[in-house]
């Protein structure tokens, strides 16, 4: 294969981790700092790439000590990966060294990151503000091509741009390339709205505004999707939820577009315009002059919009307080949103599950809290204390959520169904309610809700996969750097500024549990004279963790004894043996030996320490095998029980020769 042909069946991502390919197959283009060379040939120029600025995006200010011969050795390096066939220094045609520089002879439709600002230029071309702004035309034209070429654009991205490549260099572009995606993102969804998918696009909005809160336009936005839903009241409420942020943050009141916004849905104006980034107005079709800005088929009776806001009942919201700390789980947050909010044939249920402490309530409170302009009827919590010793049973619960929606008739049911029956009656209107801790499907069945404009939101440390139709959603332990962020923002980042190491050492006995994270930041706060460096030693002290890890009400071994307490004999009598043995990892096979049981009884006690979440799956590739762990701190928590259960056995025969 010649120099041509290799350069015309290539194709490079920067829009995520850097990668290339020769004919669909992947080529490896070698180590980070050689990556980091081909991604600063692959942004777009008209001439060679000077050394000196290839230089600058890879080291920055931290040079080696022969950078220039260093990107020699990695372009000859690339030349090998990618046209092996020419790799001396002058003679490739495909990656020369001229006086200038480097220079990589490719067509730049062969770059994603080309192929993304085609796409939406082709899009705002189609949108531009001189085609014709017949309704029909819009529908079946311009407008749908436009959104396709944008989702066509926004589906190039495979993550952050350039993915893990460090440096300064790469971090302006990583920014810059982020808000153009960002800006696509709002492009598109205001296509969306002009094309009344109303609910597809509160949806992304959502999604969008966890992520970048004080973002005016993705606000206003959202207001119109919503008041052109015929949700007025739930349009004004966003102007509030911004304008406090606004405030609160930046000290600052909403901006020009905002306002304006606000202003056309307090008089019931219609919305005649949609702005999209490149100045282009597009028009949303199907106006009912005489419902404001909602389209016919929302129109709610001809009623104003101050009138709608006056007469709207007080919401129902029985939720626990967000909590200002909140850290990571991003993913979890758009993926849930999502799925409240879409179309569905039957009542949405969503489970969040995961081991003691990993952090399943603070998730729901964080989704409930931003997903209440979603569900204006209200929102509902309760705590089943599905894991303790006296749980909720399903008739109790249904009283206490009947008296939440102050239903009628309550007094007079006499059976679990009755209630049941009351209860589906009585869940009108977009409502979202919360069950938390529960223990398995028996306990909440009958709380799901009948009608589609509800819907559920279950914690469980089981997975509960008898809910027919339920969405799991599965936590693990944070990634280090949002574990660092909660305890910054816990402490504040000037305490942990001390001393970064002690506070790498307190995260890693913490092992990520949200609870830990939590617990070791709250003794520290309430100590403000003890060092990092002496706290992380007294945790480093495998007999003194779980007492280290206790504050008040808060106590990592006393959330793990709830799931213990819910052990059959056979299980708990594996758990303590297993947790006793210094090795973390283990197979069905070397578990059967160590319990002394048959390597299938072994597999079956294994898997109901998996259910609760005690034991976790570490190589799910391995089917024929798998390998499963004990967590550090679980461990710690088995080796506490079976010193207390010696101590006490001591104690009773002390007591028995006395």
């Amino acid at each position: 294969m010649n120099s041509n042909q290799t350069s015309g069946s290539l194709y490079f991502q920067v829009l995520g981790p850097v990668r290339a390919w020769c004919d669909g197959d992947e080529i490896d283009v070698g180590s980070a700092r050689q990556r980091a060379v081909l991604a600063r040939l692959l942004l777009p120029t008209e001439q060679p790439h000077p050394i000196p600025e290839i230089i600058d995006a890879v080291w920055g200010e931290d040079l080696p000590g022969d950078p220039r011969n260093l990107v020699h050795k990695y372009v000859g390096g690339l030349r090998r990966a990618l046209d092996p066939g020419n790799a001396a220094s002058r003679t490739s045609a495909l990656l020369p060294l001229t006086a200038n520089g480097y220079a990589l002879q490719i067509n730049r439709s062969q770059v994603d990151l080309e192929m993304f600002t085609r796409k939406v230029a082709g899009a705002m071309a189609l949108c531009d503000s001189q085609f014709p702004r017949d309704s029909e035309l819009l529908r079946d034209g311009e407008l749908p091509e436009a959104r396709n070429q944008l989702n066509g654009a926004l589906g190039l991205w495979q993550g952050p741009a350039f993915g893990q490549l460090s440096g300064e260099f790469f971090a302006v572009e990583r920014k810059r390339l982020t808000e153009r995606q960002l800006t696509v993102i709002e492009d598109r969804i205001g296509i969306d709205i002009a094309m009344g998918q109303h609910t597809e696009a509160a949806a992304d909005l959502v999604s969008s505004l966890f992520e970048n809160p004080l973002r005016e336009h993705l606000s206003a936005l959202l207001m119109i999707a919503l008041y052109r839903s015929g949700r007025q009241a739930d349009s004004l409420g966003i102007f509030q939820d911004c304008r406090r942020r606004l405030i609160n943050d930046l000290g600052i009141e909403p901006g020009q577009e905002l306002q304006r916004v606000h202003q056309q849905i307090l008089a019931g104006e219609p919305v005649r315009s949609l702005r999209l980034s490149s100045g282009a107005d597009i028009a949303p079709i199907g106006l009912n002059s005489s419902s404001g800005g909602v389209p016919a088929e929302a129109d709610n009776g001809g009623t104003s919009v101050l009138a709608g806001v006056i007469s709207a009942p007080e919401q129902r919201s029985y939720l626990k307080p967000d909590i200002n700390d909140f850290s990571g789980r991003e993913r979890e947050v758009r993926r849930i949103c999502a799925i409240l909010v879409e179309p569905a044939a039957a009542p949405p249920v969503v489970v969040i599950t995961g081991m003691a402490g990993i952090g399943k309530t603070a998730l729901a409170m964080r989704i409930a809290n931003l997903m209440k302009s979603q569900f204006p009827a209200g929102q509902l919590y309760l705590n089943v204390r599905g894991m303790s010793s006296h749980p909720v049973e399903p008739a109790e619960a249904l009283v206490r959520l009947l008296r939440m929606l102050e239903a009628k008739g309550v007094e007079q049911a006499r059976t679990e169904d009755e209630l049941a029956e009351i209860y589906r009656i009585a869940l009108c209107g977009r409502l979202l309610t919360i069950l938390d801790d529960v223990s398995d499907e028996r306990q909440v069945r009958p709380l799901l809700a009948g009608s589609n404009s509800s819907a559920t939101l279950i914690t469980s440390r089981l997975r509960l996969s008898g809910l027919q139709g339920a969405h799991l959603i599965e936590l693990d332990t944070l990634e280090p750097g949002d574990a660092l962020k909660m305890l910054s923002r816990i402490l504040g980042p000037e305490r942990l500024s001390v001393n970064r190491e002690a506070g790498a050492r307190i995260l890693h006995f913490a092992e990520g549990l949200p609870l830990a994270v939590r617990i070791a930041g709250a003794r520290l706060l309430a100590r403000p004279h003890l060092a990092l460096g002496k706290f992380a030693d007294r945790l480093a002290d495998e007999d003194r963790r779980l007492e280290e890890l206790s504050h008040n009400d808060l106590e990592v071994g006393g959330s793990l004894a709830s799931t213990f307490s819910y052990l059959g004999p056979h299980s708990t009598d594996a758990f303590l043996l297993l947790g006793s043995r210094q090795e973390q990892d283990f197979t069905a096979a070397s578990a059967a030996a160590a319990l002394g049981v048959p390597e299938k009884m072994a597999e079956d006690i294994i898997e109901q320490l998996v259910d609760v979440q005690l034991v976790h799956v570490v190589d799910i590739e391995q089917v024929e095998q798998p390998r499963y762990r004990l967590k550090e701190l679980v461990r710690l928590f088995a080796r506490s029980q079976v010193a207390d259960l010696t101590a006490q056995v001591g104690a009773d025969e002390r007591r028995q020769s006395a």
